[in-house]
């Protein structure tokens, strides 16, 4: 049984809505896929350590450099070495300064 009663139903959603609707949507699957790729990604950390700079990987000390830039070279060819995978640069303070993921061809920097 149908019910004909119009002032119980809700006026149907505008175009605005439906649009924001939509792009609300976009931005949760984006977000629910990128989190699933980061979970299937082997993970490289270029962190400071007292004198040196070091590669950590799941949760070991990989490689150690005198300086910040050997390392991240080496983290680099490690990374895209071992695809999926990505890189976390890390500042002297330890804050994160860069992330690049490395999936397919070629790296994307965020």
């Amino acid at each position: 049984m149908v019910n004909d009663n119009a002032s119980s139903s809700s006026p149907p959603p505008t175009e605005h809505e439906n649009r924001a609707a939509a792009r609300k949507l976009r931005h949760h699957v984006r977000v629910v896929c990128r989190e699933r790729i980061r979970t299937k990604l082997n993970r490289y950390d270029v962190m400071p350590a007292p004198a040196s700079w070091q590669i950590i990987h799941d949760g070991d000390v990989i490689a150690q450099h005198w300086s910040k830039s050997p390392a991240i070279g080496e983290g680099i060819r490690l990374a895209e070495e071992n695809r999926p995978s990505m890189l976390v640069i890390h500042a002297a303070d330890g804050s994160v300064d860069e992330e690049r993921s490395f999936v397919g061809e070629a790296s994307l920097e965020r």
